[in-house]
């Protein structure tokens, strides 16, 4: 299962945020599009990245000045004006501290690679398994268990009657 959500990974992505986004640029005439352009510090090459907060930064530069254009900018000047708001905190601790203890840059990239990959075939599996759940098993009898539960978990209840 990791192959197919590496792949779905990777066309959604050229799909989405370089194919879209460059027909619109073109439509909308629009000629700064910053996608993997050089910035003063780093490039915006996001399958080079060596650790998930740089992937974060990184993958999706046009989602990233939207929010930090209006969402960021808005919040430290009207809500919080003193002190800095943090928009994204993506990892855990487990996988921060083991990434910012490793020095080996091509170990972590390989570490982000296998992270996608794993990630992206378990959320595949779950997603499926709650799809043809939802058509092959019984709904639960309460309202609120039917609305907060996952159905394939009455499939045990079910297979014991």
């Amino acid at each position: 299962m990791c192959f197919p959500g590496i792949l779905l990974l990777l066309n959604l992505n050229y799909l989405l945020l370089h194919t879209w986004m460059n027909a619109w640029a073109e439509m909308l005439r629009f000629a700064d599009r910053l996608f993997y352009k050089a910035n003063l510090n780093h490039t915006i090459d996001w399958w080079n990245s060596t650790s998930f907060p740089m992937w974060n930064r990184k993958w999706n530069v046009i989602v990233h000045d939207w929010l930090h254009t209006y969402l960021y900018k808005d919040m430290y000047e009207i809500v919080v004006p003193h002190k800095p708001l943090a928009i994204f905190t993506s990892c855990s601790s487990y996988l921060q501290f083991f990434t910012n203890t490793s020095s080996n840059i091509s170990f972590n990239n390989i570490l982000v690679w296998m992270m996608f990959c794993f990630a992206n075939g378990i959320l595949m599996s779950v997603y499926a398994m709650g799809y043809y759940s939802s058509y092959n098993c019984l709904s639960y009898s309460n309202y609120y268990a039917n609305l907060l539960l996952p159905q394939s978990w009455n499939y045990q209840q079910q297979l014991a009657a």
